[in-house]
């Protein structure tokens, strides 16, 4: 693996990882 290919899925999994918070603190409301 390559080290774009590495900073390429620590980034989608921030995005995924920053959705779920996002998703997680609508439906507590």
């Amino acid at each position: 693996m390559g080290v774009l290919e590495i900073k390429v899925k620590a980034f989608i999994f921030l995005l995924l990882a920053n959705n779920v918070r996002v998703i997680l603190l609508i439906l507590a409301f």
